[in-house]
């Protein structure tokens, strides 16, 4: 349970940068 729920804080990160660096690519 706890690899995993690690994991799951690791890809929530990674969403947020994805989900910003495609909100500035939209604006450009």
């Amino acid at each position: 349970m706890g690899i995993l729920a690690s994991h799951a804080q690791v890809l929530r990160r990674w969403l947020v940068k994805v989900e910003g660096v495609f909100r500035q690519v939209i604006r450009l």
